[in-house]
């Protein structure tokens, strides 16, 4: 299967239908709804919690890129036995708004962060990211993001659902994969300039 679930924090219909709205913040990024969450301690990714990286992506990109407007976000910080990911989902407000049985396609973007403990180069975190029960996809290359990245549309029927643009960069000498997910479809170009905004938030995250 996928080796790391993309939105692995679930984003139940009760939650968006009940707790989402338009941001009007002015952050430029987006809103949590969600309560507090725990903080990652250590490691490449510490001190990044959900708030963080919800704020990381201007929800007028997203916005701008898929051709509909999107409400509030919903973050958070996975439990240890799920790698410490940290995950925020952008539900649409066609999702927000639509009755539960209608929500299988309406879109969700999701980002998801996670520091890779288990590859030894770049490459091979990539191609174990972007695996069904082992076997490595046959995804598409994506030049010039981050040390590696590979694009899977929503066609090879990844376990997570949804269109995934995985990208490795390396901080502090370790390997972290960061991943933008459109569910249930994202093209490459729809996800490109989103992850482009991400890596260089996280990157440049202060720790």
């Amino acid at each position: 299967m996928f080796r790391r679930v993309t939105g692995i924090v679930v984003v139940t219909a009760a939650a968006l239908l009940g707790g989402c709205g338009r941001d009007s913040g002015d952050s430029g990024g987006a809103t949590t709804t969600a309560g507090p969450e725990a903080t990652v301690a250590d490691g490449p990714l510490a001190g990044l919690d959900g708030d963080k990286l919800c704020g990381m992506v201007d929800v007028a990109l997203l916005e701008e890129h898929f051709g509909e407007p999107f409400a509030d976000a919903l973050g958070g910080v996975n439990p240890p036995e799920q790698d410490g990911s940290v995950v925020c989902t952008y539900p649409s407000q066609a999702f927000v708004d639509a009755e539960i049985a209608d929500l299988a396609n309406k879109l969700q973007v999701t980002t998801t962060v996670t520091h890779v403990t288990d590859a030894s180069t770049a490459q091979d975190a990539l191609d174990a990211s972007l695996a069904d029960d082992g076997k490595t996809l046959a995804y598409q290359p994506v030049d010039g993001l981050g040390a590696v990245a590979g694009y899977a549309g929503s066609d090879l029927n990844v376990d997570s659902g949804g269109s995934h643009l995985v990208a490795v960069i390396a901080i502090d000498g370790a390997f972290v994969e960061v991943v933008t997910q459109a569910d249930p479809e994202g093209t490459v170009e729809q996800l490109r300039p989103i992850a482009d905004e991400l890596l260089t938030k996280v990157e440049s995250e202060p720790r």
